[in-house]
């Protein structure tokens, strides 16, 4: 009897219940440009308050140039939906070299308020779209309802 109940709350607790609300989630894709009409993605999706900001690319020529400019693109696009850094609560970072990446640490910080940073993956790839990005970030940020701080 004993075992059976745990394999049913075990059963349970690998496939949670998602108990649908009567408001229906609506899903909206910015795609702000032609190359992202060509290449086939969104530069940001929202779905309820979340917003999920796709990995963002720069051609600056160092390492140190592409972390201000593709953490600068992302600033726009958090500002587009009256959102901060400090509604980033998840960020992967994909590059082309960890060491150049941790040499670069203090400019990504400057982008969060101190202390309030989100939960983050760094990635090293041999290569991404193009060989002259050296990183690639996304991030995923929290949208509050009108009146939530």
């Amino acid at each position: 009897m004993k075992l059976s109940k745990l394999l049913i709350l075990a059963s349970f607790l690998s496939n949670p219940v998602v108990i649908a609300s009567a408001k229906e989630l609506v899903i909206e894709r910015d795609v702000p440009t032609a190359i992202h009409q060509e290449t086939g993605f969104s530069e940001s999706v929202k779905l309820g308050n979340t917003l999920y900001i796709s990995g963002i690319v720069s051609n600056a020529p160092t390492y140190d140039e592409q972390v201000k400019d593709i953490y600068g693109k992302i600033g726009k696009i958090l500002k587009k939906h009256d959102l901060t850094f400090d509604n980033v609560f998840r960020e992967t970072i994909y590059t082309s070299s960890m060491d150049e990446l941790r040499q670069a640490l203090n400019t990504r910080k400057s982008f969060y308020s101190p202390g309030v940073y989100p939960a983050a993956s760094w990635v090293e790839v041999s290569r991404l779209y193009y060989a002259s990005f050296k990183l690639e970030v996304e991030v995923t940020a929290y949208i509050p309802d009108s009146g939530e701080n």
